[in-house]
């Protein structure tokens, strides 16, 4: 399970306020404690701090904002932890956000981190996890269909940019997951993107369809809830990489999300 490391649930009703203004510039303090079913003044000394909410009203108030059923979760027990009247449900509290905090981590690319990702050096990413880091070029030219040679040089960017270490006879990922911190992609992003849109559209044609799942919808769109969109489906990708990507696995899949617009501006 994943959530936003929020430390307050205060933090939680801000986000919701700013989502939905963000969607409907016209959306004010008066209609977010409307839709929650509290006073304006109420929600306003709630924010600030002066006030807090019973454990009930938590369960209320949460089933009634647009999060994720972890989140939803973490709003009740940070509402727990903090005003809960025995010790022990605050004690219960703690160790369920202890549980939902258990997340994976995540590196900020460096610049030359980015120039070197692709779709092989990402796979051989993966295959460190899957041997417990006891890989050799060998093994990954089996595994990935690629030259000695090859493998080689992608083990060799791989540490030079320290998204690997080699540490006691086997090599390590510095961290879980990594990403750009780059708006604009680079180059190299934007071949691996390709790659991937390539590797999938042969997937299609080569893998039968028990080994793989391909699915494509076309729906109509309200443009200003693009941000919104990219947001869930971001959640979404680290949601599902993290159920299905732990520890355990024993093949490299392509995991992949496009949304675009298909129409003239």
């Amino acid at each position: 399970m994943t959530a936003d490391k929020y430390t307050d649930f205060r933090e939680i009703l801000d986000a919701e306020l700013k989502v939905r203004s963000k969607r409907n510039p016209a959306y004010s303090m008066s209609a977010f404690a409307r839709d929650l079913g509290l006073k304006r003044e109420m929600l306003s000394d709630i924010l600030s701090g002066r006030y807090g909410i019973s454990v009930k009203a938590a369960q209320r108030i949460a089933e009634k904002m647009n999060l994720s059923e972890v989140t939803k979760k973490v709003f009740f027990n940070l509402v727990a932890l903090k005003h809960a009247r025995s010790p022990r449900d605050r004690n219960l509290a703690a160790e369920r956000l202890e549980e939902y905090y258990q997340l994976p981590t995540v590196q900020e690319l460096s610049e030359e981190a980015l120039s070197i990702m692709s779709v092989t050096n990402v796979a051989i990413l993966e295959l460190i996890t899957i041997n417990g880091g006891l890989v050799d070029s060998e093994l990954i030219s089996t595994r990935l269909s690629i030259t000695k040679d090859a493998a080689e040089k992608s083990l060799s960017e791989l540490l030079r940019t320290k998204i690997i270490a080699f540490q006691q006879g086997k090599y390590n990922r510095v961290n879980d997951f990594i990403r750009g911190s780059r708006a604009v992609p680079t180059k190299a992003i934007r071949e691996l993107h390709d790659n991937i849109l390539d590797l999938s559209k042969k997937a299609l044609i080569d893998k039968p369809i028990p080994k793989r799942k391909i699915v494509s919808a076309v729906i109509s769109f309200d443009i200003n809830r693009l941000e919104e969109a990219k947001l869930d489906i971001e959640q979404f990708q680290k949601t599902f990489a993290t159920k299905y990507g732990n520890d355990g696995g024993n093949s490299v899949f392509a995991f992949a999300t496009q949304f675009f617009r298909l129409d003239g501006e």
